[in-house]
């Protein structure tokens, strides 16, 4: 068996795909579409390792060199992505990709390198953050049973949406979900994505994406962005405008999507990510959510290297996002794309 570097090319694309399709731990994050768009649209450098036996993959372990600011470094499995790190026949060939992305971190000048595992790696060289959990539903009957079992609360707030006149659009526009990620992102303080982001996302993945917007009136108020994969739609992006929340858009968005994945014969809606004590993680619970733990794991380029804090309790990281919703809208919406890169 050897570790490779597998390159932007027709075999390798579709090698690695090939094996992701397979892999019972890969997941969307780790589709070879990501390589060209994060590195097209960030300027991330990939490093696709993997491990082949017999001309066979047996494992892969997606990597990008990301830059942290001042002139600092870390190796991330994914940036921006939910899921990440290391997929593999057996443990040994996961620690020998392990082994290889390790040395890479060290030659390419990196601080650390981030793994983001679904189930954490059996490994005591690498140190772990438990502050995420995914959240999931599981489609596991009709739509008329599920109803029934989401609870009066999740139900009414369905309703109301209805009953204020929205309806959801399918859509391959981007335009309106952009207005509506700039204006979130400025009032919860942080940098916006380059819409040039979400373009590729529709372009790369055509077959597997799914736009979804509320709209009342003429106005798109709230938006979810999902890919298919395997037996699951996974909710990349979503979000809503703040005057419309009274209206429930979202609750209505998570109930067509229920429908959809039931439609399409999937066995689970994937809200992927949010940290186990934020907002979002609260309204994945009231909709009946379940949720399992993520095992984040780092390794340390050094002892003296610290983990970068984005925490509420980081009194500096609080200070940034107040900061920041003082900006101007315009001038935040213009800065944003050119500093999110520093905080994959």
């Amino acid at each position: 068996m050897q570790v490779r570097l597998f390159q932007e090319n027709r075999s390798d694309a579709e090698a690695w795909d090939a094996y992701v399709a397979k892999s019972e731990t890969a997941t969307c994050d780790h589709l070879w579409g990501w390589s060209r768009i994060l590195s097209k649209v960030f300027g991330f450098r990939p490093y696709y390792l993997a491990a082949v036996q017999d001309e066979s993959v047996v494992g892969i372990l997606p990597l990008f060199r990301i830059p942290q600011g001042l002139g600092r470094y870390a190796l991330s499995s994914i940036p921006f992505g939910n899921y990440g790190g290391a997929c593999a026949d057996t443990a040994d060939i996961a620690r020998a990709l392990l082994d290889e992305a390790k040395s890479m971190m060290r030659e390419k000048g990196c601080g650390y390198l981030e793994l983001r595992h679904r189930v954490p790696l059996a490994d005591a060289t690498l140190h772990q953050k438990d502050l995420h959990h995914r959240f999931f539903f599981p489609i596991t009957a009709d739509p008329d049973a599920m109803f029934k079992a989401i609870g009066t609360k999740s139900r009414n707030n369905i309703r109301m949406a209805l009953k204020q006149g929205l309806k959801v659009v399918e859509s391959t526009d981007v335009h309106p979900l952009y207005l509506i990620h700039t204006q979130n992102f400025h009032r919860l303080g942080t940098p916006c994505f380059p819409k040039q982001y979400f373009e590729a996302i529709m372009t790369e993945f055509s077959g597997r994406t799914l736009l979804h917007y509320a709209q009342h009136e003429n106005q798109m108020v709230a938006f979810s962005l999902l890919l298919s994969f395997k037996q699951s739609l996974v909710c990349q992006f979503s979000g809503s405008l703040e005057a419309f929340f009274k209206y429930k858009p979202n609750n209505m968005l998570f109930w067509h999507e229920v429908e959809k994945g039931y439609a399409l014969g999937m066995k689970e809606l994937d809200y992927c990510r949010s940290r186990v004590d934020s907002g979002s993680a609260t309204f994945k619970r009231r909709l009946g959510f379940s949720e399992e733990p993520l095992g984040y794991q780092y390794y340390l380029n050094g002892h003296k290297q610290a983990l970068p804090s984005r925490h509420p309790s980081n009194k500096k990281y609080q200070l940034a996002i107040k900061l920041w919703q003082r900006l101007p809208v315009a001038w935040a919406n213009a800065a944003g794309p050119k500093l999110v890169r520093y905080f994959a």
